[in-house]
């Protein structure tokens, strides 16, 4: 389980940079500009991404139907790590 939160803390974001970016944009691009945004703050992205396991363990545990609700967070909360991470706007919706 560690070694797959390490490797989502370096190159977990690469589908964002991938919609983002359209579709000119390689795997190989992607993963490496994933690598960029979050060198300095994978121990941070570590520590995310262990509590969104966490809550989706809880989910679930709640007879699966948890996880319905528990994944729609897990994405929001990547999305917009993603965005803080790049420097993009957080707050509005352009």
């Amino acid at each position: 389980m560690v070694p797959g939160l390490i490797f989502v803390a370096t190159f977990g974001f690469y589908g964002f940079v991938i919609a983002q970016r359209g579709d000119g944009v390689g795997v190989m691009e992607a993963l490496q500009r994933s690598s960029e945004v979050t060198r300095g703050h994978r121990w941070l992205l570590f520590a995310i991404a262990i509590t969104l396991v966490l809550v989706n363990i809880l989910g679930l545990l709640a007879c699966g139907i948890g996880v319905i609700f528990t994944s729609g967070i897990t994405l929001i909360a990547w999305a917009y790590a993603y965005r803080v991470l790049s420097g993009e706007s957080v707050t509005s919706w352009a």
